[in-house]
């Protein structure tokens, strides 16, 4: 899987799992 991180802290980590879904943020607070 790919995860990354944006430059406002915010992490979205990109999955490649069937039946979820396919990009998900995660807002780290």
């Amino acid at each position: 899987r790919y995860v990354g991180k944006l430059s406002d802290g915010t992490i979205f980590d990109k999955k490649g799992h069937d039946g979820e879904e396919p990009l998900e943020f995660l807002v780290d607070e």
